[in-house]
């Protein structure tokens, strides 16, 4: 059994509309640290896009997110326009 996080409950919970405004790095990690305290049970994340323009800001954002104490993240894999 795992917790799967869904960032449009948090956006919700934030008072926010989805997606019109996401939320930043930094307050998706501090929502994914709360989930984690909160609970014995493994947490998957829902991270979006990776939060980052190159694999490099990725890389660097899901190793932010591993420290978390996640168990696993979900990335969305959604076409960007060029």
């Amino acid at each position: 059994m795992e917790i799967a996080e869904h960032n449009e409950g948090h956006w919700h919970d934030s008072g926010r509309k989805y997606p019109a405004s996401s939320l930043s790095r930094e307050e998706t990690l501090a929502h994914l640290r709360e989930l984690v305290m909160a609970t014995p049970l493994p947490v998957n994340a829902d991270f979006e896009s990776g939060f980052g323009e190159t694999p490099e800001e990725v890389a660097e954002s899901v190793r932010m997110a591993v420290d978390t104490g996640v168990a696993g993240i979900s990335r969305d894999c959604r076409a960007r326009q060029v």
